[in-house]
Parts: C-alpha cells; structure tokens; sequence
C-alpha cells in the first residue's frame, strides 16, 4: 500500500540521516517490478517486506 511505503520512507530517512517528517517531500509513489530495482539498498528493503 501507498502509505507503508511512504511510512517505510520517513523512518528510513529519520533513522538513517535524522531526517524530520516535514522536511521529506515526497512527488510520487510508483510500484516497480523487483527484476527492475537496481539499487541494492531497495532490494534489502523489497525483501524484509516479502517476511
């Protein structure tokens, strides 16, 4: 769903880069096919949601 994905986003952000909440935008939300992700830290993200 949109929203996990944008909740994943802002912890991901938060925790990693101290990020705040208002300071992410975010344009757009698109699903993408596993065999098109190229970045290894999205596949690691893409598989702990498969769990």
């Amino acid at each position: 769903k949109p929203e996990h994905a944008i909740e994943k986003i802002y912890a991901e952000l938060g925790s990693r880069h101290r990020v705040k909440r208002f300071q992410i935008e975010i344009e757009r939300i698109n699903e993408v096919k596993p065999e098109e992700v190229k970045d290894p830290i999205i596949k690691k993200i893409m598989a702990i949601g498969e769990v």
